[in-house]
């Protein structure tokens, strides 16, 4: 028999000694970055010290520069503050630890998996960009329809011009908004992908080097109904949360590997990108997803038209494009069995898909699982729609909320478990993989593009002060 633990009155013992700090870590060389440029981070490694990755973030002041056209309002695009990253990338020494190109879509696309719409409009909107209400007026139809407005929970950047939804043309050509600061988590190793402490005492032959490129040019990162003609990014730190662990400690740490080579195991992501045209009828599309890891624990997709940014567009929106049918072919298997949106289901079945996703990085029947993702996002706005916002009040709002279409297939063993002591992914190394899909027909024929993101176990290896990874 036992007792709850309300009635269990132990005392706790002593932490070992530690000194936790918090430092700003400088970029390398310049103090101003525009479109394309690289900034660089070296983070020290020192004895007897780790890093709390959950507990370091990007600090940034960020300002655009509008073109020769005056604008009613520009704001951030989906992704908020992120939507200015192309792509992150680790180094130790020579080994290249992470590398996660498109860094940015993925961010807006795990907002919208993972976060629900309270913390994307409380915190997020503080910190990192996002908007803190989706105020929309809906225009009704017939005689005496109702006109109203409400907020609906969907993923949309904040205005850094006409926050206060003020007067008509409140940027003037070539003026330059206000400073806004930002601070934002990575998702990386570094950031929300690592549940330990980085052990920056096994790293000591070199700093980690870490390399953070923007996007290539300035209309990515903003939603505005004239063009941007260049954005500034100043003021950078890299805010490291260090712990100094006392010889106690780290001795207790290092007697745990019994004279092995320290090993820690992590989640990453990896990335590639297929390109194709969708017809005005029916349309397969077989694009060839080569994941070659040993433990995938997830591949989810988008699917964009304007990646490379276009006026009143999101360049991070994300649609559905009028799809029927989709399947993952791994060599000869084919996952789902029954495949989503088939004949046999209807056709077009975008709620199946939907939980697919939802599976994919959650857990779809948990009461605490709140994506922020709502049938207008993900099913009914089948293609981008040009943003019609007007200035100082809620007319045309709908038409700022981007797609948040997202394909999803989970590979783990164990689903919905917690996967923190297993490598449960489906081993990828010898397998062809192949994503293949049938659209209905799309009148404006588009091209779009289709970013595969894989999520796998890796473990790095610490021996003689030198990270390694393998995955």
């Amino acid at each position: 028999m036992s007792l709850p633990k309300n009635l269990l009155y132990q005392n706790k013992v002593d932490a070992m000694g530690a000194r936790p700090y918090t430092a700003n870590i400088q970029p390398q060389g310049a103090q101003t970055y525009a479109a394309n440029d690289v900034m660089i981070f070296n983070i020290p490694c020192n004895r007897n010290t780790v890093l709390s990755p959950h507990d370091t973030y990007l600090k940034f002041n960020l300002t655009a520069t509008n073109g020769a056209t005056a604008q009613d309002w520009v704001r951030l695009a989906k992704a908020g503050a992120h939507s200015i990253i192309q792509r992150l990338r680790v180094f130790h020494g020579s080994v290249l630890l992470e590398d996660l190109d498109n860094y940015a879509n993925l961010v807006a696309t795990l907002v919208s998996l993972q976060r629900s719409a309270d913390s994307v409009a409380y915190k997020g909107s503080l910190t990192e960009g996002f908007d803190d209400s989706c105020a929309v007026l809906v225009n009704g139809t017939g005689a005496g329809a109702a006109v109203p407005t409400y907020n609906i929970n969907a993923l949309r950047g904040a205005r850094i011009n006409n926050a206060a939804y003020g007067a008509i043309a409140s940027l003037a050509a070539n003026a330059t908004t206000t400073v806004k600061t930002f601070c934002i988590p990575l998702v990386s190793i570094l950031g929300s992908l690592s549940s330990k402490y980085l052990p920056l005492f096994a790293m000591t032959s070199a700093p980690i080097r870490v390399e953070i490129q923007l996007v290539s040019n300035s209309q990515i990162p903003f939603v505005a109904i004239s063009a941007i003609a260049s954005f500034a990014v100043t003021n950078v730190e890299m805010i490291g949360s260090f712990i100094e662990l006392s010889d106690q400690a780290l001795s207790v740490v290092q007697q745990a590997t019994a004279g092995a080579p320290l090993t820690m195991a992590v989640d990453r992501y990896a990335n590639l990108v297929f390109n194709a045209t969708l017809n005005n009828a029916t349309t397969n599309v077989s694009s060839p997803v080569p994941f070659k890891y040993s433990s995938v624990q997830a591949i989810i997709n988008t699917i964009r038209q304007h990646s490379s940014g276009a006026i009143t567009f999101d360049a991070y929106g994300s649609h559905n494009y009028n799809i029927n049918e989709y399947w993952f072919q791994f060599g000869s298997e084919s996952i789902p069995s029954k495949h989503p949106g088939s004949s046999s289901t209807g056709g077009a079945d975008h709620q199946t898909m939907a939980m697919y996703a939802f599976s994919a990085l959650g857990s779809p029947a948990a009461l605490d699982y709140n994506p922020n993702i709502n049938l207008y996002s993900y099913d009914t706005l089948a293609v981008p729609v040009a943003s019609a916002e007007t200035a100082n009040t809620c007319v045309g709002n709908l038409t700022s909320i981007a797609g948040s279409f997202v394909i999803g297939q989970e590979l783990v063993s164990f689903p919905s478990a917690n996967q923190d002591q297993m490598f449960s992914g489906r081993n990828c190394s010898t397998e062809d993989i192949y994503h293949n899909m049938i659209f209905n027909s799309n009148a404006t024929t588009p091209a779009v593009r289709f970013d595969y993101y894989c999520l796998h176990h890796a473990v790095i290896i610490c021996e003689n002060g030198q990270a390694n990874i393998r995955y």
